[in-house]
């Protein structure tokens, strides 16, 4: 195998971890010897080994004697034993083992590491290169640079419409503009959070669970973003069996505030604007979140610049009048914001664009 196919097969294994690793970054790494994989693997999430680790276990228990080896790994391999790491660094195993040469996709941009693994790799005579193109493999990991350079969440905007562009009807009902393949789809896209955020209005009007059932999958925190009014105590978030999975986020002397204290005790945030959410649940150990509206919630993130991502459901419907899931954000054409596709998937009937701002990621997936 090339290098490029086997930079790909451990890129592979990074992608295919069915749930997120945050606050850790997915990782995927494959061991080689003479031209023939000896072993491979991925990181899973904190606590559990790192993919490097995975891999060198998975020869042990083969009986293989990996000195010599060669490692392709998507990430930097970690080097520092800081506070608060539950697990050992990885370039002293490296060296222990006696891989002779490692294939970097791309650096870490954790300070504790940001080239520091490579170095201490080179420094012990292990041969260091890097894939003459990173891009595939930083892509891989924005979600955990998101949170270890600017200290927030990840940020996901979902939404389905119908083909003119309406999200619900003018009664407000939204259930349902797509199809059980596009709503599966969501229920993935849930899985894949860690966090799946909605307002106070959407809570009252559709009391919705929040949970993913279509797919297998974790289970996100569900984020109830409060205004003004008192939250609907009977909620399901409230009173189903993830209750234990349900915060708050609300101000100060607020009555949702205080409902906080008996609703979600211990998962009470404080925040007013988009900025302020995606810091607090970062600081919560939510690297990620799914914001599902409604309309005022959505318009409040995308205008304020507080999103990475944009997943839009669109169904052969039409409706001719409703409520956008985005409103007053353009005035002219000049105004319009060009996005870039970062996929597209047909799903049944219904099409899933999958969004970034422009000049961000790399080529563009489709399926069918």
């Amino acid at each position: 195998m090339t290098s490029q196919e086997l930079f790909h097969e451990a890129w592979r294994l990074a992608r295919e971890v069915p749930s997120s690793t945050l606050p850790n970054p997915p990782v995927g790494a494959v061991l080689v010897k003479e031209g023939r994989i000896l072993a491979s693997g991925a990181h899973r999430g904190p606590g559990q080994p790192h993919a490097e680790i995975v891999a060198l276990e998975e020869a042990r228990r083969r009986g293989v004697d990996v000195r010599g080896a060669v490692l392709y790994c998507t990430l930097e391999p970690c080097c520092h034993t800081s506070p608060g790491k539950r697990t050992p660094p990885c370039v002293p195993r490296l060296i222990d083992e006696g891989i002779k040469e490692v294939w970097i996709g791309c650096a870490d941009p954790n300070p504790e590491v940001a080239g520091q693994g490579a170095a201490q790799l080179s420094q012990a005579g292990v041969d260091v290169h890097w894939a003459p193109d990173q891009s595939l493999f930083q892509d891989l990991i924005r979600e955990f640079r998101v949170g270890i350079v600017e200290h927030r969440s990840w940020v996901t905007l979902k939404w389905a419409q119908t083909l003119d562009g309406y999200a619900a009807a003018p009664d407000g009902s939204s259930q349902w503009i797509t199809g059980l393949e596009a709503r599966t789809e969501a229920h993935r896209l849930r899985a894949r959070c860690q966090a799946v955020l909605v307002g106070a209005g959407t809570l009252r009007r559709d009391n919705p669970s929040l949970t993913v059932r279509h797919v297998e999958g974790q289970q996100p925190a569900r984020v109830i973003w409060a205004g003004q009014q008192p939250l609907p105590e009977t909620a399901q978030v409230f009173t189903d069996e993830w209750r234990d999975r349900t915060w708050i986020l609300a101000q100060a002397g607020t009555v949702a505030w205080d409902q906080a204290t008996r609703l979600t005790p211990g998962r009470r945030l404080a925040a007013a604007t988009p900025a302020e959410v995606v810091r607090v649940l970062y600081e919560a150990g939510l690297g990620s979140v799914l914001v599902e509206g409604g309309p005022q919630i959505l318009t409040a993130f995308y205008s304020q610049g507080v999103w990475d991502s944009l997943a839009v459901f669109q169904a052969p419907k039409l409706l001719g009048a409703g409520q956008k899931a985005l409103f007053g954000t353009a005035t002219s054409m000049a105004d319009a914001r060009e996005l870039r596709v970062r996929q597209f998937s047909r799903l049944g009937f219904d099409l899933l664009w999958e969004l970034e701002r422009q000049g961000e990621g790399n080529d563009v997936h489709g399926t069918d």
